[in-house]
């Protein structure tokens, strides 16, 4: 909302997007799972799911995070073709 209402640059949003890149891959990768297993634990209590879905679904959530960030950053809301490529196999 804050970038929709232009109360933060795209280059904030940029530069955050590094940490929640960042953070998203150590998920997927299962790096620094002891970090992590506090907010699978979190979601799991919250969203009544198991650890596995819980990891799941932070890192789904993540990569959403991610190419919204993207979308509306680096490709000023265009999507262009590599990646639409990769999204149809």
């Amino acid at each position: 909302m804050k970038f929709i209402n232009k109360e933060v640059s795209s280059n904030e949003i940029s530069d955050q997007n590094w940490y929640t890149e960042a953070a998203v891959f150590g998920m997927d990768y299962e790096e620094n799972s002891k970090d992590n297993e506090g907010i699978y634990k979190e979601i799991s209590k919250k969203r009544n799911l198991s650890l596995d879905d819980s990891r799941k679904h932070a890192i789904e959530l993540g990569y959403f995070i991610d190419w919204t960030s993207l979308y509306a950053t680096s490709f000023n809301g265009q999507i262009d073709k590599y990646h639409i490529i990769i999204r149809n196999f």
